[in-house]
């Protein structure tokens, strides 16, 4: 481990406190954080990379619940029902590890308390749009609002030839959407077919049509697949809007993509 400088939105608060013991954590793709650490509330700020946050059944059935990318912390303290085995990588990934005891001992920081309650605004503010996209989407509709809000969510504009990373296996896709991944792979396939997206390689994504892919996403705005990040987003002005004609509808055939 090596010391770090803090790029989290929750854990910046804590970059002025004199003597914070910080250091830097590496995980391989599968590798959790109960590997690296006895307490799930210790704070965590994703550097490089992403942490998918999922929970099993007992079943051995999976849910993904959400997807850390950089610039986000996790803690249990955010996500109660979640623990440190519930943190995982789905590719090489850096994160900034600072201790429960050190962040209690600056919890007469203002801002910390702030930054904290901005934290658990955007995880309820995703969890009820997530809910919308789990209830009543289509798995095209769900795929295309899920590759928005990845787009949004890495701070890139939702423009033709906009490059991304898609770190994520299908399966870890599918999970996160409520579909298999066999249907996952045939609406990627459809998308590249249709000249909406390109996949140069398995972790890259390169946005072709954004004007299609904008079309296929049932919100008002195209901003409101990731409304807390969108509001902070530098390229917020440049997002695009779905037409109202083709709103619902999409501009490619997904028929038998279903869930």
């Amino acid at each position: 481990m090596r010391p770090c400088q803090l790029r989290g939105s929750l854990l910046n608060g804590l970059a002025s406190v004199p003597d914070l013991r910080r250091s830097v954590v590496r995980l391989q793709r599968g590798e959790t954080l109960a590997r690296q650490c006895d307490s799930a509330n210790d704070y965590w700020s994703v550097i490089q990379g992403a942490v998918m946050v999922h929970m099993l059944l007992p079943d051995g059935r999976r849910q993904v619940a959400y997807f850390a990318y950089p610039g986000e912390t996790l803690s249990s303290r955010l996500d109660p029902r979640f623990d440190a085995s519930s943190f995982q990588a789905v590719c090489e990934t850096l994160l900034c590890h600072v201790g429960e005891s050190d962040v209690s001992d600056s919890s007469e920081n203002g801002s910390l308390t702030e930054q904290f309650l901005t934290e658990m605004y955007a995880r309820i503010a995703h969890a009820g749009l997530h809910s919308v996209v789990l209830g009543r989407m289509t798995a095209g509709e769900r795929i295309a609002t899920f590759l928005c809000e990845l787009i949004l969510r890495s701070g890139e504009p939702i423009a033709n030839d906009t490059t991304f990373s898609l770190p994520m296996s299908r399966e870890d896709i599918a999970d996160y959407l409520g579909l298999n991944a066999e249907t996952v792979s045939r609406v990627f396939t459809r998308l590249k077919k249709a000249g909406v997206l390109a996949l140069p390689r398995a972790d890259t994504a390169k946005l072709k049509d954004a004007i299609s892919l904008a079309a296929m996403v049932p919100f008002e705005s195209i901003e409101d697949v990731c409304l807390p990040v969108s509001r902070q987003s530098r390229h917020q002005s440049n997002s695009i809007a779905a037409p109202e004609s083709t709103r619902t509808t999409g501009p490619i055939s997904l028929a038998g993509a279903r869930p």
